[in-house]
């Protein structure tokens, strides 16, 4: 498939509206970290582990296109 065939598709999937939703925040930060704010409240992990397996730099990926299809 060319590009130009690739972006057209996309393009139909991202302005289905009944299945993607267009979003004002990014709240990846928020899922990846509350398993293990879970688990710290829980006591089973130690300051120091804790600070290991903390995500940092979360964030949702970006579809960038070349060229608009209309």
């Amino acid at each position: 498939m060319d590009t130009t065939g690739y972006d057209t598709k996309i393009y139909v999937h991202l302005n289905d509206k009944t299945t993607y939703t267009t979003i004002s925040h990014d709240h990846t930060d928020q899922f990846a970290n509350k398993p293990i704010n879970n688990i710290k409240q829980n006591g089973k992990f130690t300051p120091q582990l804790y600070n290991k397996f903390f995500p940092r730099g979360s964030f949702l990926s970006k579809i960038l296109l070349s060229t608009k299809i209309t």
